[in-house]
């Protein structure tokens, strides 16, 4: 308001001026004449200055509004597509879930005929068999075992359901690039399986629950809320224990005991 009102003042001196310079002129006043037209001429270019730079100031103000406007408008269609992408990719990982139990079911699931396995053979496969799934959201699955060779006495589908199940149960809730490491090891009369991912995890009281028939986590993830509680039920039926510990932001780790077999 205060640019505009100089911009006026400076048209109103021109004004006065040129009416000055007229009447120097007419009373042959040549200099005095010329003098005042030269202020008009000052008078005008000033005022039409403030008067631009006004405009200049008004519109980088309507601009950096409107910039504001679509920045705020960009930020919340990120926010939906990114809602967008976290519902197809659930879609996607239940779709191929299910068709990799789909194949397994194919072979002789029924068979519960325990035999001598090797564990680090049994989480190379399992890792392999999910790994190309994993890829497609960015995550890497690792095994690392302290021997080459760590024999256990068990139904084979009995623990590639407890690889698999877990596995998949770390892939559905990552939700982004990762890794997922499973460490095997023998310890005294032993056998230690520790399955770890570095995604979102969750709190105390909701890892507590994960091993409960029909839970399905804190986003309702589709599923049939069963894979962890299988995994629980096959480790309790070869005298083994289980365990999860994880914080919120730092990922899952799943431990498996096993009492060495006879």
């Amino acid at each position: 308001m205060r640019i505009v009102k100089k911009s006026i003042i400076l048209y109103i001196l021109a004004l006065v001026a040129f009416l000055e310079a007229l009447y120097f002129l007419k009373e042959d006043n040549l200099t005095a004449g010329i003098i005042m037209a030269g202020l008009t001429v000052l008078c005008c270019i000033a005022g039409n200055i403030i008067q631009t730079q006004t405009l200049k100031n008004e519109m980088l103000i309507a601009m950096k509004k409107n910039f504001e406007e679509e920045k705020a408008q960009l930020r919340e269609t990120i926010q939906k597509q990114e809602k967008e992408i976290d519902v197809l990719q659930d879609s996607l990982a239940e779709h191929m879930l299910k068709s990799i139990q789909i194949r397994e079911k194919g072979g002789p699931a029924a068979d519960q005929k325990e035999e001598w396995l090797n564990l680090v053979t049994e989480a190379e496969n399992a890792a392999e068999k999910y790994r190309p799934f994993a890829e497609i959201l960015g995550v890497r699955i690792q095994v690392t075992a302290s021997e080459e060779r760590i024999i256990v006495k068990a139904a084979k589908n009995n623990i590639r359901k407890i690889f698999g199940n877990i596995i998949e149960n770390s892939l559905k809730y990552m939700h982004s690039e990762g890794v997922i490491v499973i460490t095997l090891s023998h310890i005294e009369n032993q056998t230690l399986i520790v399955i770890k991912d570095n995604g979102r995890g969750c709190g105390k009281e909701k890892t507590e629950k994960i091993f409960e028939k029909f839970y399905q986590g804190e986003e309702g993830q589709s599923g049939s809320g069963m894979g962890l509680f299988v995994v629980k039920e096959l480790v309790e039926q070869k005298d083994g224990t289980i365990y999860a510990k994880s914080e919120k932001g730092k990922g899952m780790a799943i431990y498996i005991e096993l009492p060495e077999t006879e």
